[in-house]
């Protein structure tokens, strides 16, 4: 009974997010909008939104066993048939999506319009973790791309789609951008939405879905319920890199990371870093004498505060870049030049970051960056229902 409480209790508070945030964005009095008129509004964005979003079919083999990119990787069987979305960005048939769906993969199909077609792979970024797809015929229901970046505060609409064609729109405020370029949309996402879209009020193109966690009870290793999305800009000109130049390769390292407070003997917060947790059988990393424990502050010019600010380096430098890694070791700075890899055939986007794994180091507590992420998303909820609370006060007071 108390859960059911709760989730009532959560179900009010968005459907008042999202009323009040909507009059805040066009500037109209609470007597001037109604719920039927924002029930309508969204409506009308779904269903111009819906017919370019698609569900995307990824097999291996010839017994499928569906399974859904980003939700449920842990599993021991075999696994041969992967679902997830898909956006179509163009009239010739290209479909936008994201590498963890597509690669190492031999055959796709596209259900589109309630029909099954098949598609072939035409490239992958793996610098940002996206692929392109081809279907035969020509189209004219595809999104317009919006020309505003992402705006934190705002509301967004996240759609796609699973097995059967089914469309799973999902309502969200866009709560910050990642130092990666990555933004996030708060809200639970469903299986098979990864590589979906995110619609702005205007039902322009916003974003693609690239990763989210699933609001399950029965999972222990969800940090928060939200959604990652790149760019659409970012997300659609990687797209036409794909289809002009072919695929783009990331560089690739070859270690696994976790966020860190450097903290003095004193205990003052010297500042974050990241730390190498693990390190992989002749990487570049492994050759070059790197080891678990290392505490990373240097890519080449640039300093390095946050797995994210990693991630985006070793990715943008691509293979076969040589680099200077500046790092602490025993309380020693050391600096060794390393020549990155084109990353191994399965490896997900970036470096192999551990988001889960947290350690101190001279008796400090480590917070993270993914807990940055979280203490970031909560002040701006608390902003936005501390001025559902303010609105309200208004609208009972007012005759």
């Amino acid at each position: 009974m108390i859960k059911k409480v709760k989730d009532f209790q959560a179900a009010i508070i968005s459907v008042m997010a999202a009323f009040f945030s909507i009059m805040i964005i066009s500037g109209g009095a609470p007597k001037a909008q109604s719920l039927a008129t924002i029930d309508q509004d969204l409506s009308t964005i779904v269903d111009r939104a819906r017919p370019a979003v698609v569900s995307v079919e990824a097999r291996s083999g010839e017994m499928p066993q569906p399974m859904f990119p980003g939700t449920n990787q842990s599993q021991s069987h075999a696994v041969n048939t992967v679902i997830g979305s898909g956006v179509l960005i163009d009239s010739l048939g290209h479909i936008l999506t994201t590498m963890s769906l597509v690669d190492n993969r031999v055959s796709f199909r596209i259900n589109i319009n309630n029909r099954l077609q098949r598609a072939r792979l035409v490239g992958i970024d793996r610098r940002l973790g996206l692929a392109v797809l081809k279907i035969d015929g020509l189209y004219q229901q595809y999104p317009e791309v919006s020309e505003i970046p992402p705006l934190v505060g705002h509301l967004a609409v996240a759609l796609g789609r699973s097995i059967g064609g089914i469309c799973y729109p999902s309502l969200g405020i866009i709560a910050g951008r990642r130092p990666d370029g990555a933004y996030l949309l708060s809200g639970s996402i469903l299986p098979g939405v990864v590589g979906g879209a995110v619609f702005d009020l205007s039902g322009n193109l916003t974003g693609i879905i690239i990763s989210g966690s699933v609001n399950e009870p029965s999972r222990t290793d969800n940090l928060w319920n939200g959604i990652v999305f790149i760019p659409a800009q970012m997300a659609v000109t990687a797209a036409e890199g794909i289809i002009c130049y072919g695929d783009s390769e990331a560089g690739w390292l070859g270690i696994s990371t976790a966020a860190i407070e450097l903290v003095s003997d004193k205990g003052e917060v010297l500042g974050d870093a990241v730390i190498i947790a693990e390190i992989e059988h002749d990487s570049p990393a492994d050759r070059s004498g790197l080891r678990p424990g290392d505490i990373i502050t240097r890519f080449g010019e640039y300093e390095i505060s946050g797995e994210t600010d990693l991630q985006r380096l070793v990715a943008g430098a691509g293979p076969d870049s040589v680099i200077v890694l500046e790092f602490l070791r025993n309380n020693r700075s050391y600096s060794r030049p390393i020549r990155l890899q084109p990353r191994p055939v399965g490896q997900g986007p970036m470096v192999n970051a551990s988001a889960t794994f947290e350690v101190s180091v001279k008796n400090g507590n480590g917070s993270g960056a993914v807990r940055r992420e979280i203490d970031s998303l909560q002040e701006e909820l608390n902003r936005i229902e501390k001025r559902l609370n303010l609105l309200l006060r208004k609208s009972q007071a007012s005759p």
